[in-house]
């Protein structure tokens, strides 16, 4: 889904870019449902299977949203994040 976020991402870049305030866009792939639920009622009914890259994923996906303008934020974006999805 790489280059279809990109072109949403520059859809919303065409977009925002013109206004004066600042505007933050936080678009998922949705890895999210195929974590292992390790607790709570729904423990162990994964509807959608287990990912092992769910949490790596997130873990990227939670550095860059830590560390969004450091040259280490993007390449966990743009670099160790986007390398999962291929």
């Amino acid at each position: 889904m790489i280059e279809e976020m990109a072109k949403i991402g520059a859809y919303f870049y065409k977009f925002f870019e013109p206004l004066h305030e600042k505007v933050v866009v936080i678009n998922s792939c949705d890895l999210a449902h195929t974590y292992k639920i390790s607790h709570g009622p729904d423990m162990g009914k994964e509807p959608y299977g287990i990912s092992p890259s769910a949490e790596p994923f997130g873990k990227f996906i939670e550095y860059w949203a830590q560390n969004p303008t450091t040259a280490e934020g993007k390449k966990a974006l743009l670099v160790d994040a986007a390398q999962i999805l291929r």
